[in-house]
């Protein structure tokens, strides 16, 4: 349970707090270039955090409601 909340603090930080810019400056002093620099900018700021909160919802209702349970 540890590990989506970690992971969404991250998104969070990356994506709102530091900015991606940094992250795509580091990638391209390394490779040289960043073609999909906009696909992450958008995956890490929107996609990801709703994504690893539905993920963090499932395992809260699995673990405390007893929900989906198989």
């Amino acid at each position: 349970m540890l590990m989506p909340i970690v992971a969404l603090l991250t998104c969070i930080l990356i994506g709102h707090v530091v900015g991606t810019k940094v992250i795509a400056d580091e990638v391209k002093e390394g490779a040289g270039s960043f073609h999909r620099e906009k696909l992450h900018r958008v995956m890490v700021r929107w996609v990801a955090p709703v994504m690893l909160a539905a993920i963090l919802a499932s395992e809260l209702a699995t673990k405390v409601f007893h929900l989906f349970t198989i």
